[in-house]
Parts: C-alpha cells; structure tokens; sequence
C-alpha cells in the first residue's frame, strides 16, 4: 500500500445504501450499481461485487473497455453490465461478443451493430434510448416511436429495454415529471420491455419513474446535493495522507508557488504528502482544509503536485507521519465530499472520480470476495 496517501471504502456504508434506495423503490423493481468511471474512484470490481451482495443485479459501466474489465472475472462473466455511453463502430464487436448491452440512439445504430452480430452468429443485445430533455443521446420522443419499431425487426438485434436519463431530478420536479410522461407515452407500446429511466435522484424524486429498473449512481457512494437525504446515506469513502515536515515559520514569510499567502504572524506549518496529482484540486488552495487529529486546520499557500502546507498551530506537537484526513471523519469534525467540492467550485462526483491511480485504494467489512481480481475469481463470503 502507498502508506503516503489513500483511500478507505467500507463495504458496511455501501450495502447500506444499496438497502436504502431497496427500501424507496417498488417490489421486483430491480436495481442498476453504476460502477463506471472505477466505480466514481472507489475501485470497479470492489464495489460491483459489494454492490451485487447487497442486492444489486444489473452494473452501468460508460464503455466496452470498463465492462471488459468486469468480464475478465468470473463472478461478473454472466451479470447483465450496460454501457451507457454511445459505442464507437470499432467497439462493436468487443461488445457482441462480451454480451454488453449497448444504448442505441437510432434504428440505424442498432442496425449497424446487428450487422457485427450477424456476421459473429450471435445476437447483439441492445437498449434503445428515448431523448425526453436531456439532448445528449437518443432520439427525440416525438420520433421514438418508429425508431423502436424498426429496431424490433432488425436482424442479430435483441432490443430488451427501453431508457432516458433525467437531466433536473434534484432540482425540478414539474421538468422531471414531464420528462417520465414523454417517456411513458412512447414506452407503452412496448410492455414486454425493461423500462430504466431514474438515476439516483430520480430515485428520491417524487415522480414514480421507477420503471423495472433504476440506476443507482452517486447515492451510492453516499452523496447527495439534498441534505436531508445525504443525513440517510452513509459515505463508504474517507481520503488521508499523512504529515513529512513540520517546521515554525516566522511572520512576513510567503508560503508556496506564487507567494499568494505571506504569513502575518509566526505560524507552525506541516507539509503533507498530497496533490493534485493524487487529484487534491488546486483550486483548494489557500481555501480548502484538512483535518488534524479531529481539528481543522487551513491549507496555506497553493496546492502543488505532490505536496500541500497546512496551518497547525492550534495542534501541539504535531509530528512526522501523523494521519491527516482530506476527506471524511475524524473526531468530531467531518469534510463530505460536497463539502470539498464546494470549496474547489465542482461537484462530489469530480471530487471522487478526480482520485488519482497513485492513490491506494484499501477495503474493509466487504463481504464480497475480490482479493481473485487479477486472477479471474470473485465470491461471497
């Protein structure tokens, strides 16, 4: 382990929250872990195994390459994983062959991706994604409908499901509510297909959008931009590094890249062992905080590479090597990730996908076995 910065995940936050959101969804709805971008920062296989021991049974992955990282162990070889980003023609085959399920956008994608199939003998598993307001993918709800149609008939295509994606589900109910209606009315000539439209806000929205299945995305890394529902989550993740030098430095001096703090009073300063290599935002500088044995102590100066300096002149006799957290808990003081990213003006999900590969990623109370991760096995215990 990189004993200089890491990361802690607890498997007990996340099933927690696959519970949670068990709890606010109907009955035989099922539920989608969205474990793209290495699972936000918290490491793929971990939590998509974690996540399927908590009652998860499909994974969201963007691409063929993420889902093909799932199919290298055995346990993830024959759980439904989709990839919700548009394919590349390059990537069609990868994902024939590996059963991903693709999201189509047109009758004509889909077609284009039947063809591979055809040519494999196999058969080409597909999603069709209907746009109700989001403009990113899919075709626009009013033409859906003959897209659909078409698609049904294509050669090599299975088309299992149909989906959309909520653009305001935490901010505006009346815009998220027109958006399922549109949905609705196209997806109910199709009663046989799997229906996903809500992510995790959508979830907790208000609008019954739940269809078969939902897609549980930033709630369950436990965060939320609503305060109230973030009190019922539980964060599986805390960030730490640890301190190198800890020096008293007089008034008048200046502190880091730039001069941009200057000292006006003697302060004692401890240099960490972070930066935004390790995805700790520079906009953090000169306004973010850490915590130092449970007390907050102020970043001074820029954040560089490798390193940042923080003020620990209210913590006696802080030495070398001591535990700073960045993120979560400790004492009776606690950083969220919404607080950070407030600081660095983004939002919990950069904060989390931003954790940089040289940082270690460390499991506890996971009840799904990963440790066969590079050798293709995974079980439960």
């Amino acid at each position: 382990m990189n004993g200089r910065c890491w990361v802690e995940i607890r498997g007990g936050a996340l099933r927690h929250n696959v519970r949670l959101i068990r709890s606010a969804i109907p009955s035989g709805v099922a539920i989608m872990a969205v474990v793209k971008a290495n699972a936000y920062g918290h490491g793929a296989v971990p939590v998509a195994a974690e996540s399927l021991v908590a009652g998860a049974t499909w994974l969201g992955v963007a691409n063929v390459t993420e889902a093909c990282e799932l199919r290298k162990i055995s346990g993830f070889r024959k759980v439904p994983i989709v990839a919700l980003s548009a394919l590349l023609p390059e990537e069609y085959e990868v994902a024939v062959r590996q059963q991903v399920v693709a999201v189509a956008s047109s009758a004509a994608e889909a077609r284009a991706i039947g063809k591979v199939a055809v040519a494999l003998k196999r058969e080409a598993r597909v999603h069709f994604k209907i746009d109700t307001g989001m403009s990113r993918l899919g075709c626009w709800y009013e033409h859906a409908g003959d897209e659909i149609a078409k698609t049904a008939r294509l050669p090599g295509v299975k088309l299992e499901g149909l989906c959309s994606h909520l653009a305001c589900a935490d901010s505006d109910h009346g815009y998220t509510l027109r958006q399922w209606d549109a949905f609705s009315s196209v997806a109910a000539r199709w009663p046989a297909l799997l229906r996903h439209v809500a992510n995790s806000e959508g979830i907790f929205s208000g609008v019954p959008c739940f269809g078969e299945m939902v897609r549980a995305g930033i709630m369950l890394y436990g965060s939320s931009e609503d305060r109230k529902m973030r009190a019922r989550l539980r964060a599986p993740l805390t960030w730490k590094t640890r301190v190198t030098v800890v020096r008293r430095v007089p008034a008048r001096r200046a502190i880091s890249y730039g001069a941009t703090y200057r000292l006006r009073t003697p302060q004692t300063l401890a240099t960490l062992c972070v930066g935004y290599a390790d995805g700790y935002p520079r906009l953090l500088s000169n306004r973010g905080e850490v915590l130092v044995r449970g007390r907050r102590c102020a970043i001074r100066g820029r954040v560089t590479m490798d390193q940042i300096i923080v003020d620990v002149s209210g913590v006696p006799n802080v030495r070398s090597g001591e535990t700073v957290v960045l993120l979560g808990k400790q004492g009776d003081h606690e950083i969220t990730a919404e607080t950070l990213a407030r600081w660095a003006e983004t939002i919990s999900y950069e904060i989390f996908t931003g954790i940089g590969s040289r940082v270690a990623r460390v499991y506890s109370d996971m009840k799904a076995e990963t440790n066969g991760a590079g050798r293709g096995s995974i079980a439960s215990r």
